[in-house]
């Protein structure tokens, strides 16, 4: 069974060109902000790294997700399975 699509109003293309290292910051320390102590930490010691090389809102949130369930480092790459 497949999951229900969304209609294409509720679709938006999150394209890495959208958004400036600025932006990114700002995604990031609005979302660093929000951890527990442990995890913020760790996110503040690869805080330079992880703006330069996650360029869309979902793979800024994709790490913060994998911060909270334990992994230290930023993922080597760029490859998410949904669902």
């Amino acid at each position: 069974m497949s999951a229900p699509k969304l209609p294409s109003r509720y679709l938006v293309n999150l394209n890495a060109e959208h958004y400036s290292r600025n932006d990114r910051f700002k995604l990031f320390e609005n979302r660093r902000l929000g951890l527990p102590h442990g995890p913020q930490r760790l996110a503040l010691r690869n805080q330079a790294e992880a703006v330069d090389r996650l360029t869309t809102p979902f793979e800024m949130q994709r790490y913060f997700d994998l911060l909270l369930d334990g992994s230290p480092a930023l993922p080597q790459q760029k490859c998410y399975r949904l669902g």
